[in-house]
């Protein structure tokens, strides 16, 4: 998607794009941050009212983290910023969610959430571009990956 593109579907000129958005890094660390905030709300909700493991598995399989955290983003070389800081906050809910599910004897104790991000990183980068094929494929592995997170 092209800056163009983002200023025909506002119904705007391309200028005030721009003079939002100075270039077009921004555009996209806003978009995914806003994407990203949205999701805040549901997993703290899915924390509060579900067991860890079943929370984690609905968390970790829902197309927020398939579709939006790319490997580069669940990288830790990502850079700071509003992704980034996004992110964060995502993650130290699923890090509760592990040390609840490790406490309850859900989740093996050895599990971390570096474990969990390197192995989601890996899958996204063996995956081929978004689509909703892409969707379903991402949730069947990441399945089996949380086989193996299971105590």
């Amino acid at each position: 998607m092209t800056v163009e593109d983002v200023a025909v579907d506002a119904g705007v000129a391309r200028g005030t794009v721009y003079q939002t958005y100075p270039s077009r890094a921004l555009l996209v660390d806003d978009t995914v941050a806003r994407f990203l905030s949205g999701s805040e709300e549901r997993y703290r909700d899915l924390a509060s009212t579900l067991p860890p493991w079943e929370a984690l598995n609905e968390i970790v399989l829902t197309s927020t983290i398939g579709v939006a955290a790319t490997a580069e983003v669940l990288s830790s070389d990502y850079p700071p910023g509003v992704v980034r800081d996004t992110m964060d906050r995502l993650f130290a809910i699923v890090e509760e969610l592990l040390e609840r599910g490790r406490a309850d004897g859900s989740i093996r104790k050895d599990v971390t959430l570096e474990h969990l991000k390197l192995l989601f990183r890996g899958l996204y980068l063996a995956l081929p571009e978004y689509s909703p094929e892409r969707v379903a494929l991402a949730q069947e592995y990441g399945r089996i990956i949380l086989r193996g997170f299971r105590a």
